[in-house]
């Protein structure tokens, strides 16, 4: 069995003793073998058709985790994992998942080819080999919307990104300009999918061009985060400010912290304007067990400007200043007065009696 193979064969979670040797069985039934380790390679040169395949549970029992690695034992020039529906493992049996041990045999299709995979499965962990049979009626395809007709590696490329032809169709039903190859496969690996651009339509956000359409894509702003704003409120707001938002940590965990907290809305401004000054959801909730659950917004972002957070207001509280107001702490704090401060104020001073001689 190829030493690295089985190297990262052995990473897998809780993969047995067993289980690899099914897998070295595995090898030995005629599978394909990716070639020898020759150093680095160039970034021109080919794109494997071939290479190895992991799988993990995924987040929920029809989803799993699918990593991908092609290229060199020392440098994979591709080399990646995304969660993936387990109907999309064509010809799977999902019984596999949960049996001890197994082989198996299965196909992942895209529009520029398909990952013919074998390998084993152990107790919810699998690893293999794969072929990837570049789909002969793809250049055409690409070719009557537009796009120049790629070569093998380019497909290649466009096979292992998921980069589908219900994209580039979604694309122009949207009046996007059609994208040039290069721009398609940068969609993909960016993560522009269908659903994303169809998506984020629907929540009113149809941009200009295929740019702009990735910055928002490459900034974070996807149909989870636009979601969460709705569900708080923040609806139809202009793109700028969404991108503001989510470039400032506005986020999921802070909004839930704000309202739990019982704070009243506030406009996405304010909300981006308590995030620049450092006050997150776990501040809020930290100065609320303090007792300062009453101050103002403006008290405690003045606070968090000076210093005052929860564990300087409970070294002060210890050192038996209890129930300051906001603004003593703060006071406290700019004139450097903290809790080891006064501990080492009460300390008595010891004087040393020196002899005359």
């Amino acid at each position: 069995m190829n030493p690295s193979l089985e190297a990262r064969a052995a990473r897998l979670a809780p993969w047995k003793v067993a289980g690899l040797a099914l897998f070295a069985v595995a090898l030995t039934l005629g599978l394909p073998r990716l070639a020898a380790a020759h150093g680095d390679r160039h970034a021109n040169e080919p794109i494997p058709l071939n290479g190895q395949w992991m799988i993990d549970p995924g987040h929920t029992n029809d989803e799993i985790e699918l990593s991908i690695k092609a290229g060199s034992n020392r440098h994979f020039i591709m080399d990646w994992t995304t969660s993936t529906p387990l109907k999309a493992l064509g010809g799977f049996n999902p019984s596999t998942v949960t049996k001890a041990q197994g082989q198996v045999e299965f196909r992942i299709r895209r529009d520029a080819g398909t990952f013919v995979c074998r390998g084993v499965f152990d107790n919810g962990h699998g690893a293999g080999v794969f072929t990837l049979e570049l789909d002969k009626t793809f250049p055409d395809e690409l070719a009557r919307r537009g796009i120049r007709r790629p070569n093998t590696d380019e497909q290649a490329r466009l096979a292992y990104a998921n980069a589908g032809l219900d994209l580039l169709d979604e694309l122009k039903k949207q009046s996007y300009e059609t994208p040039d190859l290069e721009t398609f496969l940068k969609l993909a690996n960016h993560g522009v999918s269908v659903e994303y651009v169809r998506g984020m339509a629907l929540f009113g956000y149809r941009f200009d061009n295929i740019p702009q359409l990735l910055r928002a894509r490459d900034h974070g702003v996807d149909l989870e985060y636009v979601g969460m704003l709705n569900a708080m409120g923040y609806k139809k707001l202009p793109f700028d400010q969404v991108l503001k938002a989510r470039d400032h940590g506005v986020d999921a965990e802070f909004l839930e912290a704000y309202r739990s907290l019982g704070y009243k809305p506030m406009p996405l401004d304010d909300m981006i304007s308590l995030r620049d000054h450092g006050v997150d959801g776990d501040y809020l909730s930290s100065m609320h067990e303090m007792g300062y659950g009453k101050a103002s917004l403006e008290d405690l972002r003045k606070a968090r400007d000076h210093g005052v957070d929860a564990e300087f207001a409970s070294s002060m509280r210890d050192a038996g200043y209890r129930d300051l107001p906001l603004s003593e702490l703060v006071r406290a704090r700019d004139h450097g007065v903290d809790g080891r401060f006064v501990a080492r104020s009460r300390k008595p001073v010891t004087r040393t009696s020196r002899s005359r001689t």
